[in-house]
């Protein structure tokens, strides 16, 4: 997309206020040449820990987006995994990454079902089917 019809309309309105032209130019290159967040199409958005250089040829810059990215999402995988049992699931189920809340949500579920298992060694029985059943009300209470 080129420049000109973004920061014309930017000039313009800037210049009333004492902005140059020259530092349009200069803020939308730097907020062009640096990203802090990922934006889904689908509206999911997750902060960079800090912003991301993308100056020069794509196969350096790519890889700078790729490793904030990773470093974000870990970073919030930390945050997701002790809010799991602080907030009822069909809140904490929009707080974080949809990557994070499959992979959170997959650990504490083997949890619970190798729980389950164990108290069936000892003995219950119903625990596989109140470990299941319990599932089956959170599945509903999203689905609604």
């Amino acid at each position: 997309m080129p420049l000109m019809p973004i920061v014309m309309p930017l000039a313009d309105t800037w210049h009333l206020a004492g902005v140059s032209l020259s530092s349009v130019i200069l803020m939308l290159s730097h907020f062009l040449a640096n990203l802090c967040c990922s934006c889904a199409g689908e509206g999911e958005y997750v902060a960079f820990a800090e912003e991301c250089s993308c100056d020069g040829p794509v196969e350096s810059w790519l890889q700078n987006v790729v490793d904030a990215m990773r470093a974000a999402l870990s970073h919030e995988f930390k945050v997701a995994i002790p809010a799991y049992d602080e907030k009822p699931r069909t809140k904490w189920i929009f707080d974080y990454s949809v990557q994070n809340t499959i992979m959170v949500s997959r650990t504490f579920f083997t949890q619970d079902v190798n729980e389950a298992f164990e108290e069936l060694e000892e003995g219950n029985e119903d625990a596989l089917k109140v470990s299941l059943t319990i599932v089956s009300k959170l599945q509903l209470a999203l689905a609604s």
